[in-house]
């Protein structure tokens, strides 16, 4: 939608009793954000010894960083995804598990078994080592159903409707907007980017739990030092790197599964999800900007967030594995250059999408004529 020709600019808006202010559509906009980027987290189970300030703390950092890298959120989901997938074939070939699902394989790779010996050790085992016991029969299995595991996180399905509601609510309106004619901001088409990855991210991790604080603990029958020997003897599963040991104690828990190569249909798909944030931005290639150097700037940066992911994926990172240590020289030098270039644009599409609301085409305070008959939050 081409908004440059639009002849009435607007500066502040104070909130009209009919259409939308300046305040408003911030409001809007960094609500959707928020709810956005806090519902979309699946985070891991919690350390034992973690304290509730901490917990808080780590939630606020990855939404902080949902905000500004959303579509490396998604790339995590979609590993998660597929790493529960892997594990849900694994549970298949064990009788006592052969009923699990992939709610299962997610809250085992987040930390949500833990076992505990006789004599009262509590440990979580990383992912082999735990499908290790399983098979040796030294772990003793309560049933846990899978509405077991969805009871835990119920505490975050509340969040989830309020965001899922407004986010229907935005996009209903961008449409319907669009349909009429009527100019929309570059804060909006953010939005919309964080809103499309969240939607990715809330896909792949339908299925994972969210909002558990404690681990299903299971009792075993021997001590740490009996589990060790049992998992030495055991064979490797095809996702442990032979002669690789790590210690009971470890709270790694994924470090069997991200060792892994991804075949190529994943980083097909990890590529796709990863460059799904600077096209969004690409739309706006014709608004209205307040100087020809943000017109110009915004393009580039559109342009960067757009290509940068696919070019970095598709060539840069398999030097990574297939260059020796040339290779790994080229990929820490360009790694780091890239890095930051792709930092810097994103910031400044950041940037740009709020202090172009400095001015905007009047017809972007005219609120679409059915808007407010339908429940929302902000106007």
């Amino acid at each position: 939608m081409n908004v440059s020709m639009a002849k009435v600019h607007q500066g502040w808006m104070p909130s009209p009793d009919c259409g939308r202010g300046t305040l408003d559509l911030l409001y809007t906009c960094c609500l959707t954000i928020f709810l956005c980027c806090w519902s979309a987290l699946h985070m891991n189970v919690p350390a034992d010894d973690d304290l509730k300030v901490s917990i808080l703390a780590r939630q606020i950092k990855w939404t902080l960083f949902c905000l500004l890298m959303p579509e490396y959120v998604s790339w995590e989901a979609v590993e998660d995804m597929w790493h529960a997938q892997i594990l849900r074939s694994e549970f298949q070939k064990i009788p006592q598990v052969r009923d699990w699902t992939l709610a299962h394989g997610f809250l085992l790779k987040m930390g949500g078994l833990a076992l505990k010996t006789p004599n009262g050790d509590r440990f979580r085992p990383s992912v082999s080592h735990f499908l290790s016991l399983l098979k040796a029969n030294r772990i003793k299995m309560p049933e846990i159903t899978k509405e077991d595991v969805e009871d835990k996180g119920k505490a975050s399905v509340f969040v989830k409707v309020i965001a899922l509601v407004q986010i229907l609510w935005f996009a209903i309106n961008i449409i319907a907007r669009t349909t009429q004619g009527l100019p929309i901001t570059t804060l909006e088409l953010f939005t919309s980017a964080i809103i499309f990855c969240s939607i990715l991210t809330y896909a792949c991790w339908w299925n994972k739990p969210c909002g558990i604080e404690r681990p299903f603990c299971l009792n075993t029958t021997v001590s740490i030092e009996e589990l060790e020997k049992v998992i030495t003897e055991r064979p490797y599963h095809r996702f442990t790197a032979p002669g690789k040991r790590v210690a009971l104690t470890d709270y790694n828990m994924d470090d069997d599964l991200t060792s892994m190569p991804k075949p190529p249909i994943i980083w097909m798909v990890c590529t796709v999800v990863v460059s799904s944030f600077g096209p969004w931005h690409l739309l706006g290639w014709n608004f209205y900007f307040n100087t020809a150097t943000e017109r110009f700037l915004w393009r580039f940066a559109s342009f960067c967030c757009t290509v940068i992911p696919i070019v970095f994926v598709m060539s840069v990172s398999p030097l990574r594995k297939k260059g020796g240590n040339i290779g790994q020289l080229i990929f820490g030098l360009v790694g780091v250059m890239v890095l930051a270039l792709y930092v810097l644009v994103r910031l400044y599409l950041l940037a740009e999408s709020l202090a172009g609301l400095r001015t905007v085409p009047a017809d972007v305070y005219q609120s679409v004529e059915w808007s407010t008959l339908i429940p929302h939050l902000g106007k």
